[in-house]
C-alpha cells in the first residue's frame, strides 16, 4: 500500500508540476509589462522630485540678483558716496553667507570688471585683482541691451576666464541685471551660480532610479551624462549634441513628461523649466546658442518659446538591464513557489501515513515561506498573533534575536499605539484575503522607531490550521528623503520657521478642529516698524540677525502648540491655537509688543530699537477661511502701524 501511495504521489506531482510550469510561464510574461511599468513609474516619481527641488533651488536666484542690484550700498557707491572698499566688503560678506555663488561682479557699460568677488571654499571669499573686459564675450550684447527690470539668464555651461575654459571645470549659470539710477543705466551686476552644487544634488538621486540618469539643456548639450566625456559640449566645442548624435531620441521628448521605447531601450523623461518661479509680472531676457529671446512670463504659459528654456531629465533602461532586473525580481518567487508546491504535494500525499509526523511536515511547509534570503522581516504567528518563527532579517533590522521574539505577540513590536489597537482589524482583513499594505512604525531593540511597509497575510496548512504571515520592509531611507524634501520646501531658510504654505496647512487643520470641537483660535499678523532703515543702514547681515532674534522672542513667549511663521521680508504670522477669549489674544500681543521694545544687538557693540505692530483676527467671528482671517488681521495690523507712526509724529 505504501508503494502504491508513493507511486500515485509521484504521478500527481508530475502532472501538477507540469500544469503549474505552463501556468507560471504565462504569468511570468504577463507580469513583465506590469513590472516594467513599476520601474517607469518609480523613475518618473524621482524625476518629478528633481523638478520640484530644482525650481526651489533656482527660485532664490532672481531674488538675490534683485537684492544686490537694489541695495543702497551699491547705489551709494555708483553715486560716489561710498568708496570701492565699501561695496567689496558688502559683497564679500554676501558671498560667504550665501555660499552658492562662485563670483559676484560689477561690470561697467564698456564691459570692464569694476568689482570682482570670488568665493574660495565654503567660508572664504576674496576681491580679485585679476579683472578683465567682458565685452568680447558672446553674451555681452545680451547684457548691454537689458532694460530696467529685466534679467539675463545664461545656459548652464563651464566658467571661462581670459577666453579659456577654467580648469578644473566649474559648471556655472550666469545671472545679470542692470542698475538704473534716475532712469539712467549705470552698470550691470552679474553673479555666477556654482553649478557643481546642482550636479551634486543630481548625483544624490543615482541610487533612487532604475537605469542611468541624464540631463540635456535647451540646445541639446548634456549637462549630466554617465559618460563624462559627453558633457559640456557647448563649452568645449565637442560634437556631443543629442540633436545630431541621436535625433530620434531627442524627438521622443515630445511632451512635458512620459516614456517611450527606442531600439529596445526604455526612456522615461521629464521636462524642467528651471526658472519657472520668477514672478509672473517680471520680464527676463535669456541667451542661448541660437539667438537672444525676450519672454514675458504669461506668454510662456501659453507655450511661446518654451522649448528655448527647458532642460530634459531622462532615465535610460537598457533592454538587457530590464531583463536582468526582472529575472532577479521573479527568480526568488519562482523557486519558492515551486518549493512550496513540492512540499505541499508531498506533505498532502504522506500526511495520512503517520499522525505523529504531521507536525514536523507542517513546519517544513512553514519553513518554505520563512526564507532567510530576503532582507525583509518575515514572522509566522498563530491567528492570535503569537510568534512561532522569524527569519534572519529580524536581528539585522530590529536587533532582536530569535529567542527574544518567539512566543511574543506581533503587536508587541509596534511603536504606534494606534497600530497596536488596530492589530485585530489587520488580522481580520488578512483572514478575509485582503492584502492591503500598511505603513507601520516598529520599535528596535535600542528603542528607536523605524517606518516599515508591512503586509499581513493568512495561510492554511495541510491540516487546515491557520497562520498569520507578516512581511515588513524597512523604508527609513525613502521616508527620510521624503521628509527632508517636505521640510525644506515648508520652512523659511533663514529662521527655520514655517513658511506661508505650511502655515496655511496648519490653519486649515485648526479650522476643521475648531468647527468640530467648537473651539476658537486667533491669527496674529506682526510687522517690524523700523526694519528697513536699519537694514539699509547696517546691512543685510544686521537685518538677518534682527529677523532671527525676532523669531526667538516670539517662540519663547508662546506655547508649543502655537505656530510662528515668517511669510516674507519682516512680516510674521502667528497661529494661537485653542484660545479662550479675545482678551487672552490681546494680552499675548501686549507681551510680544513689550519684548520687541527691547534693544537688538546687531554686533560691533551696536544696539538698535525696532518695535513691532500687531493685528489679529478671531475664528470663527472674523471668518472661517484662511483668506478671510488673513485679510482682517492684516488690516488691523496696518491700522496699528499707522497709529504708532501718528503717535511718534505727535511726540516729535
Amino acid at each position: 500500500m505504501f508503494k502504491e501511495m508513493l507511486k500515485k504521489t509521484i504521478n500527481n506531482f508530475v502532472i501538477l508540476g507540469s500544469i503549474y510550469a505552463v501556468c507560471f510561464a504565462g504569468y511570468y510574461y504577463y507580469k513583465k509589462d506590469a513590472y516594467v511599468s513599476k520601474l517607469s513609474a518609480n523613475n518618473l516619481l524621482v524625476l518629478n522630485k528633481i523638478d520640484a527641488v530644482t525650481n526651489n533651488k533656482f527660485e532664490g536666484l532672481y531674488t538675490d540678483i534683485k537684492y544686490l542690484t537694489d541695495s543702497s550700498t551699491l547705489r551709494k557707491y555708483l553715486t560716489g558716496e561710498y568708496k570701492k572698499i565699501d561695496i567689496e566688503k558688502y559683497w564679500l560678506a554676501y558671498a560667504v553667507n550665501k555660499k552658492i555663488y562662485s563670483q559676484i561682479r560689477l561690470l561697467e557699460l564698456d564691459g570692464t570688471e569694476d568689482v570682482k568677488i570670488v568665493l574660495e571654499g565654503a567660508n572664504k571669499a576674496y576681491s580679485s585683482k585679476n579683472t578683465e573686459n567682458k565685452s568680447y564675450r558672446d553674451y555681452w550684447k545680451d547684457l548691454i541691451s537689458l532694460n530696467q527690470g529685466e534679467i539675463y539668464i545664461s545656459n548652464f555651461d563651464l566658467n571661462i576666464e581670459n577666453n579659456k575654459v577654467e580648469v578644473p571645470y566649474k559648471p556655472v549659470i550666469r545671472i545679470a541685471m542692470p542698475v538704473f539710477i534716475d532712469g539712467e543705466k549705470k552698470a550691470i551686476v552679474a553673479i555666477n551660480y556654482d553649478g557643481s552644487r546642482y550636479i551634486d544634488y543630481l548625483d544624490s538621486y543615482k541610487a533612487d532610479v532604475y537605469g542611468d540618469l541624464f540631463v540635456v539643456d535647451n540646445a541639446g548639450h548634456w549637462i549630466k551624462n554617465p559618460n563624462k566625456a559627453m558633457e559640456w559640449g557647448n563649452a568645449l566645442n565637442q560634437n556631443t549634441n543629442i540633436k545630431t548624435l541621436s535625433p530620434e531620441l531627442y524627438d521622443g521628448f515630445s511632451k512635458d513628461e512620459g516614456n517611450f521605447y527606442l531600439n529596445g531601450d526604455l526612456y522615461v523623461y521629464k521636462k524642467i523649466i528651471p526658472f519657472d518661479n520668477i514672478s509672473s509680472e517680471q520680464e527676463f531676457v535669456r541667451g542661448d546658442d541660437d539667438n537672444t529671446i525676450s519672454v514675458v512670463r504669461k506668454l510662456v504659459h501659453q507655450g511661446e518659446n518654451i522649448e528655448k528654456r527647458q532642460w530634459v531629465t531622462y532615465v535610460k533602461l537598457g533592454q538587457g538591464y530590464i531583463n536582468l532586473q526582472y529575472a532577479k525580481h521573479y527568480n526568488y518567487v519562482l523557486l519558492n513557489v515551486i518549493f512550496i508546491s513540492l512540499v505541499f504535494v508531498i506533505s498532502l500525499s504522506l500526511g495520512i501515513i503517520s499522525a505523529q509526523k504531521a507536525d514536523a511536515k507542517e513546519m517544513n511547509e512553514i519553513n518554505a515561506v520563512v526564507s532567510d534570503l530576503t532582507q525583509d522581516i518575515i514572522s509566522i504567528a498563530d491567528t492570535n498573533g503569537k510568534i512561532i518563527r522569524v527569519n534572519k532579517a529580524m536581528p539585522a533590522v530590529l536587533g532582536y534575536y530569535k529567542n527574544e521574539v518567539i512566543g511574543k505577540n506581533i503587536k508587541d513590536f509596534y511603536a504606534n499605539a494606534i497600530d497596536v489597537d488596530n492589530f485585530e482589524i489587520y488580522a481580520e482583513e488578512a483572514i478575509e484575503n485582503s492584502n492591503r499594505p500598511s505603513e507601520i512604525w516598529k520599535r528596535r531593540k535600542d528603542g528607536v522607531a523605524i517606518p516599515t511597509m508591512t503586509y499581513l497575510r493568512y495561510i492554511k496548512s495541510t491540516r487546515n490550521k491557520g497562520y498569520l504571515i507578516e512581511i515588513s520592509s524597512d523604508i527609513t531611507h525613502f521616508t527620510e528623503k521624503e521628509n527632508e524634501i517636505s521640510e525644506k520646501s515648508n520652512r523659511d531658510p533663514l529662521t527655520n520657521l514655517p513658511n506661508r504654505t505650511l502655515l496655511e496647512d496648519r490653519v486649515d487643520v485648526a479650522i476643521r478642529r475648531g468647527q468640530r470641537n467648537k473651539e476658537m483660535f486667533a491669527l496674529v499678523y506682526a510687522d517690524l516698524n523700523k526694519f528697513k532703515p536699519i537694514n539699509d543702514t547696517y546691512g543685510h547681515e544686521a537685518g538677518d540677525k534682527i529677523l532671527i532674534e525676532t523669531a526667538v522672542r516670539f517662540k519663547s513667549n508662546l506655547r508649543n502648540s502655537d505656530t510662528v511663521s515668517r511669510v516674507g521680508g519682516d512680516e510674521f504670522v502667528i497661529l494661537l491655537d485653542n484660545v479662550k477669549s479675545e482678551s487672552d489674544v490681546k494680552n499675548i500681543c501686549k507681551i510680544l509688543e513689550n519684548r520687541m521694545k527691547e534693544e537688538f544687538d546687531i554686533g560691533d557693540d551696536t544696539k538698535v530699537l525696532v518695535g513691532c505692530s500687531f493685528g489679529y483676527s478671531m475664528f470663527p467671528e472674523d471668518g472661517a477661511r484662511f483668506k478671510d482671517l488673513s485679510s482682517v488681521a492684516d488690516k488691523r495690523m496696518y491700522e496699528s502701524k499707522r497709529e504708532t507712526k501718528a503717535k511718534e509724529i505727535k511726540i516729535k
